[in-house]
This record gives C-alpha cells, sequence and structure tokens, in this order.
C-alpha cells in the first residue's frame, strides 16, 4: 500500500485519475429533461486536462424535443436536433460543462421551388448582382450563366432553404487569355413566411470543385465585366483598417492557425481594432456582397456578441484567458479551449472555403463578475518555455522597430505579440515576408 502511494505521487497518477466512465443511461438522464424527448450519445473519448493534471470525459451527444407550431409559422411536426459536447468531470464546482455546436431542423415537409423557378431566381440575381457569386472578383470579367439541374433541396428551417446550383463565368487565366469555367454553387433562400416569396440570401462559391471547359483571346471575352467597387460599406471599413492601424489578416491553413491567431490577437488589439480584424477572417456568408472586410447583417451582430464578451462588462477575455491556450482541442470542426482556473471554455467554429479556413461561430466564456475576473486576473501565464508572461519585451502592435535579418537590421512594424516573440512585418516588402522573430532581433529604431 506504501508503495503505490509512493509511486501514485511519484507519477502524478492520483490527479489524473478520471471519475468513472458516464454511462449512456447517465448521460441519457442528465439530458433528457423536458421538451426534449429523445437522447442519442454518439461516442464518448477521454482526454487529458494539463491545466488541472487529470483526464476528463469527453461526450458527443445529439438531442431531439418538438419544436412548438407557433415557432415555425403554424407548421406542425418539426423537430429540433441539437448536437452537444459535454466535458465531465474538470474539477470544477459542476461536474459538467455542455456547449452548443449546431442545430437543425427535421420533419419539414413543405412544397419546394422547382429546378425552373429557382434557376430564374439566380439568372435574376446574375443581372442584378453578379458579385454576390463570388468569393472574390478578382480577375473576373463576366458571369454568362446560372442555374440547377438537380437542386437536392434542405430545409435549413420552414423559412430558409439551401440547394445547389452551377454557374458559368470567365476569368482572365493569363495576360492574354480569358478561361470559361464551371464551378458548383451552394444557395441560401429566406421568406418572410411560409406563403412569402423566396429570396436569394447568399451563395457560396465552391472554389476547389471547378473546372476550366475553354480558353479564349482576351479580345474575344465580350462585355459583361464583373468589377470590385470600393463604394459604400467596404470603402468605410477599409477606411478605419488604415486609420486603426489593423494589420491584414493571414490565410489560414488550418482551424487551429486560425483559432490560434484570434486568441492572439484579442490580446493585442482594443475593442475597436479587434471589430475590423474579426470581420477579415469571418466565413464570406457574414460580409456583404464581393467584401474582404465590411460585414453583413448577420455579420455584424455576430460581431458584436464577440465583442460584448471579450471587452465590455465586469469581466474580459484578457484577464480570464492566456495567449497561449490552456487545454487546446479541435473536434467536430470546432476549437475548445479554457480559461486560467479551468472554470470556464471557450469555442471558435471554423469551416474550410477557398483554400483558407473562415470563423462561422464563436464563444467566449467569460466570467462577468468582479470577483472573478479580479481572481483570474491574478493568476500568472506561462509561455511554451515556462517564462511568466510579460517577459518578453515591452513592443507592442502598432510599434515601428529595427529587425535583424543575416545581420542586417530592417525598418519593420509589430503586427502582433506572444510571450517571447513579435510577429513583424518588413517594411518595403511583401506580407509573404512577415513572419514571428524573438526579443533578441528587436530593438529600437
Amino acid at each position: 500500500m506504501k508503495i503505490g502511494v509512493q509511486v501514485c505521487a511519484l507519477l502524478a497518477l492520483c490527479a489524473s485519475v478520471a471519475s468513472a466512465q458516464p454511462s449512456a443511461t447517465a448521460v441519457v438522464g442528465r439530458f433528457k429533461k423536458s421538451p426534449v424527448t429523445e437522447v442519442k450519445v454518439i461516442n464518448t473519448t477521454k482526454e487529458w486536462d494539463a491545466k488541472a493534471q487529470k483526464y476528463y470525459w469527453k461526450v458527443s451527444l445529439v438531442k431531439s424535443q418538438p419544436v412548438p407550431p407557433a415557432e415555425v409559422d403554424g407548421l406542425a411536426g418539426v423537430t429540433l436536433l441539437t448536437h452537444v459536447v459535454a466535458d465531465y468531470d474538470l474539477g470544477s464546482e459542476s461536474p459538467y460543462w455542455s456547449g452548443v455546436t449546431f442545430t437543425e431542423y427535421k420533419g419539414i415537409d413543405l412544397p419546394t421551388p422547382s429546378a425552373g423557378d429557382l434557376s430564374a431566381l439566380l439568372e435574376q440575381a446574375r443581372g442584378a448582382q453578379p458579385m454576390q457569386f463570388f468569393r472574390s472578383t478578382a480577375g473576373k470579367i463576366g458571369l454568362d450563366r446560372a442555374w440547377t439541374d438537380e437542386p437536392n433541396p434542405e430545409w435549413l428551417n420552414p423559412k430558409k432553404l439551401r440547394f445547389r446550383a452551377k454557374m458559368i463565368f470567365r476569368q482572365e487565366v493569363s495576360n492574354t487569355e480569358v478561361g470559361e469555367i464551371e464551378a458548383p454553387i451552394n444557395v441560401t433562400l429566406t421568406r418572410p413566411s411560409l406563403k412569402g416569396d423566396w429570396a436569394i440570401d447568399w451563395i457560396e462559391q465552391v472554389v476547389e470543385s471547378q473546372t476550366e471547359l475553354r480558353r479564349m483571346p482576351m479580345s474575344q471575352a465580350g462585355a459583361g465585366a464583373v468589377t470590385m467597387t470600393d463604394a459604400g460599406p467596404e470603402a468605410a471599413a477599409k477606411a478605419e483598417l488604415a486609420r486603426l492601424k489593423v494589420p491584414q489578416a493571414p490565410k489560414f491553413v488550418t482551424g487551429e492557425a486560425l483559432a490560434r491567431d484570434l486568441i492572439t490577437m484579442l490580446h493585442n488589439l482594443d475593442r475597436q481594432q479587434y471589430q475590423q480584424y474579426l470581420a477579415m477572417t469571418v466565413s464570406p456568408a457574414m460580409r456583404c456582397s464581393g467584401c474582404a472586410h465590411a460585414t453583413n447583417e448577420n455579420g455584424t451582430r455576430f460581431i458584436e456578441m464577440v465583442l460584448n464578451n471579450a471587452y465590455d462588462g465586469a469581466g474580459t477575455f484578457r484577464a480570464q484567458y492566456c495567449m497561449e491556450p490552456n487545454g487546446l482541442a479541435d473536434e467536430n470542426g470546432a476549437i475548445f479551449w479554457k480559461n486560467k482556473d479551468g472554470s470556464a471554455e471557450s469555442q471558435i467554429v471554423y469551416a474550410k472555403e477557398g483554400g483558407t479556413y473562415w470563423v462561422t461561430g464563436m464563444i467566449l466564456g467569460v466570467r462577468k463578475d468582479a470577483q472573478a475576473e479580479a481572481q483570474l486576473a491574478a493568476i500568472g501565464c506561462e509561455d511554451d518555455l515556462g517564462r511568466a508572461s510579460g517577459q518578453a519585451g515591452t513592443w507592442q502592435a502598432g510599434d515601428q522597430v529595427l529587425v535583424e535579418e543575416n545581420g542586417t537590421w530592417y525598418p519593420s512594424v509589430v503586427l502582433k505579440v506572444r510571450p517571447g516573440e513579435y510577429f513583424i512585418h518588413y517594411e518595403g516588402y511583401s506580407d509573404s515576408y512577415d513572419l514571428w522573430v524573438g526579443p533578441e532581433r528587436v530593438k529600437a529604431r
């Protein structure tokens, strides 16, 4: 017995032993409460919490509940499926934490528009706002056709429908040639009521699946140019970026890279700056048609919710979370991480489109009371080398500095800061040379 105690102490096994795996029956009992009619457990996995030095159980499940007809314009027989991730035994006051990953409606039995009607809507949109068909209009000179033969409609809710379609457009492929290209698109329709007219809500270009049909000399490409303008919201957003000196968001090759960058920028930017930065990283569906920097109504509402949680009120993200994410985990298209003492968790939901990853959702678990804020703010953070945060230097985002490269010092600008490193831009050089450097390579001008 004594040996067992010593081994447990030496290997920290005592702290790492989690409670018994929650059974499917226990999970169902926890979540099957009125009005939930069914709980389906998908899987249960054992994961390590490095901060608490213990294992815990992560359970994925789906809750089903009927939707009152009054909530869906009088439609009966509709079911709402809620996909949930639950963490058991995190060592907090509550034995588990749960968060919704996404919801979907099932059982909607309504007539859908015909392929001909949908094609007519697409053609009308093509003539009125052709740029909304593209994630980026760079190099596009014409949109020739948009239609659907096999729409495979999917109900998102009784007043929102998604279907598949195609378009043919012309794009510059060299200095002298134009390519005629066919690309699939996903289209979402909305209507004000069950008897209202359908209207296009947004269009998503599936870039990875496009096919070049033929090439032609640029002189034969014809009229109908589609060009991006800096009018309206896009011009205003770009002006704010310049005024606030907000760095350009890079392309992200993984969901984790996206999440880490957004967490770093939460520690580097103020509220106004982060508003502009986040707008560049959200899904194109949350930006205005043809915009790279300005959001639509849904995007603006989403960003305001994030800003309220991160910067406003008694609790703030910077005080309660470390710049190096605590317990970072990637599961089912979402990145999860915990605050300093493991009492709250945040998540960033992502999706890949056009060769890069975008934000589609973000929930920041910030405790909004002064006592919790003070307690968490007093907890220090360490970087991956075990050094206390704040010891790397005093440079901040926006500072003009000199950076050493192969023995030569180059004028540069600090874009981001994290413990022990600075992300810098060499003035006069392409953004492709931006990189993280240690404090020994940075000095005052």
